[in-house]
């Protein structure tokens, strides 16, 4: 038995609930609990009206074709769009982790600046003064370090099991200057400067025993993508800090939930890219290429990773993509 339902009594009867059910949808990602609860039983209520709309002889086609994009619209907020994980992949590599670097870009930039110059000035003074590299390692152990130590430590293992350990290596600095920004940035400063003041040590032990060229062709090649990576982190975990102090209008805890989402798209992208830093480090730092190639292999992959993540990063917060995993659509991903 087909039932004939007048469309316009039907809707005056539900009109308030599918209003409502609209409004909870649009405001979906700041619903209270209590909010929640009431989209997912309009929702329900909605679908068992559109039921009954299209088993009905008299129900007007436009009608029933506006409360099916609302149910739809509802099921999404409730359930989650299904969509190829590909596709969130594609999102984050593309726009989510591009829009969060560039919006780190000046505290991006102030870390490697700053690291630089602690390095440089940590290796200059080292590299002229002789009482302090006595001071700080003996004599045979600084001529080990120069000699043997420096260049060996890059085929002391095997080329897989090394791009393994230095990527671990890597990616725990990293972390501890992205973590640690929560407590205002304080401890990242100190990963910074240890970072700094132990590549400037390498640097001025090196410059001082006439070795100043080894030391740029095994640091260079890996260690641009490297330090990029490493100084990204910095800028992150302490543009994390800083949202501790100034939360910039909102409210502290929505500022650092923000953020902290922010900070772990970074930390994401950031394992891919020491991946591949790591791969460098083990099979071209330490490889029979001219040392000319060994540097233009590192100088295109820190290029091209600038590039990408600036370039699209700036296209990616023009249409107001932030890195926070808050604002990504309504999807669960799928296989």
């Amino acid at each position: 038995m087909v039932l004939s339902v007048d469309m316009d009594a039907f809707s005056l009867a539900h009109r308030a609930e599918w209003d409502q059910l609209g409004k909870l949808v649009r405001r979906r990602r700041r619903l209270t609990g209590a909010e929640a609860d009431e989209l997912v039983r309009l929702y329900q209520r909605a679908s068992t009206h559109l039921s009954q709309l299209q088993a009905s002889a008299g129900a007007d086609p436009v009608g029933v074709a506006r409360l099916a994009t609302l149910v739809a619209r509802g099921r999404s907020a409730v359930t989650g769009a299904h969509v190829p994980s590909w596709q969130i992949v594609a999102r984050f590599v593309a726009s989510d982790f591009p829009a969060a670097v560039y919006r780190a870009r000046w505290w991006w930039l102030t870390a490697s600046v700053a690291s630089i110059v602690v390095a440089v000035a940590t290796g200059w003074w080292i590299a002229r003064s002789p009482g302090v590299q006595s001071a700080l390692l003996p004599p045979a152990e600084a001529k080990a370090l120069v000699q043997q130590q420096f260049k060996g430590y890059y085929t002391a293992s095997p080329a897989a099991a090394f791009a393994a350990q230095v990527w671990t290596n890597n990616a725990w600095v990293a972390a501890q200057a992205l973590i640690f920004g929560i407590l205002l940035g304080i401890p990242t400063v100190f990963v910074l400067l240890e970072n700094a003041v132990n590549g400037g040590v390498d640097a001025g032990y090196l410059f001082a025993h006439g070795k100043g060229t080894l030391f740029f062709s095994l640091i260079l090649p890996h260690g641009m993508l490297e330090l990029a990576a490493v100084f990204l982190a910095a800028a992150a975990g302490l543009r994390l800090g800083w949202t501790v102090i100034d939360p910039g209008g909102r409210r502290r805890g929505q500022a650092l939930a923000a953020e902290g989402r922010s900070t772990v798209t970074i930390a994401v992208g950031l394992v891919a890219v020491l991946a591949v830093s790591g791969v460098i480090e083990a099979f071209v730092t330490p490889s029979s290429l001219p040392t000319w190639a060994r540097i233009g292999i590192g100088a295109i992959a820190v290029s091209a990773f600038l590039g990408y993540s600036l370039g699209l990063g700036r296209r990616a917060v023009a249409a107001g993509r932030t890195g926070d995993i808050e604002y990504a659509p309504d999807e669960l991903p799928v296989a």
